[in-house]
């Protein structure tokens, strides 16, 4: 059995039953197990202008077709300005939703920082006070120390003057008048040396003289004693 043309009756309402498209009712049809290739499988067509079935490749055919030829129903159509719309929109509420985000995260932040600023200040300010009491305090002490030094150089200058070179005639406090005593005191020795001395010398003298005028004299006296016994 082949097809060479079927009139418009045939496509009448129940006028192709299942019984007619069996593969037992067309010679040399199998049934179909697979797709096979689209440019080598073909379909009938009613051809309205012609009254009959047209034969078609099946890639010729659903190739004639666009998304213009079929509503879109509730599956839209791609196409790059819905798909940039959409992304364009995922983007801008990603982008809101990260804005909140970072806003919310730098605010914490912020407000972090303040409380790091604040406490830094009070304690750089407390800080810097206690510096400058440390050294009002520490310039104070080292005048006062500076003042005292300066004191004991002068009163220790004074003492090492008064015993180097005082002349006072309180007490013989100073090296000076301590030299001086001596001098005069060895000066007042020696004389009273040299006195003695002349003194012991003319004593010497003396005795001696008047011992001979002793000697002389008993000499005489015994002699006379002796002259008047013998007699």
């Amino acid at each position: 059995m082949s097809f060479r043309q079927i009139k418009s009756p045939a496509l009448a309402d129940k006028a192709v039953i299942d019984t007619k498209l069996d593969e037992s009712a067309v010679q040399g049809q199998s049934s179909l197990t697979g797709m096979p290739d689209p440019s080598q499988c073909f379909t009938l067509l009613y051809d309205v202008g012609s009254d009959s079935l047209k034969k078609i490749a099946s890639d010729d055919f659903f190739g004639s077709f666009s998304t213009s030829d079929l509503s879109e129903g509730n599956n839209l159509y791609f196409t790059d300005a819905r798909a940039q719309t959409a992304v364009a929109q995922d983007i801008a509420d990603a982008v809101a939703v990260e804005t909140s985000r970072a806003t919310t995260a730098e605010g914490v932040l912020q407000t972090a920082i303040d409380a790091e600023v604040t406490r830094a200040t009070a304690a750089e300010q407390a800080n810097a006070t206690a510096i400058s009491n440390e050294v009002t305090r520490a310039t104070t002490r080292e005048d006062a120390i500076e003042s005292g030094y300066q004191s004991a150089d002068a009163a220790l200058s004074l003492r090492i003057d008064n015993i180097l070179s005082n002349t006072d005639e309180t007490a013989l406090n100073s090296l000076a008048e301590i030299v001086t005593a001596f001098q005069d005191a060895d000066d007042v020795l020696t004389a009273s040396t040299i006195a003695n001395s002349t003194a012991i010398s003319n004593e010497v003298a003396r005795a001696t003289a008047a011992e001979s005028a002793n000697a002389t004299a008993i000499s005489t006296e015994t002699t006379r004693a002796q002259t008047a016994e013998a007699d």
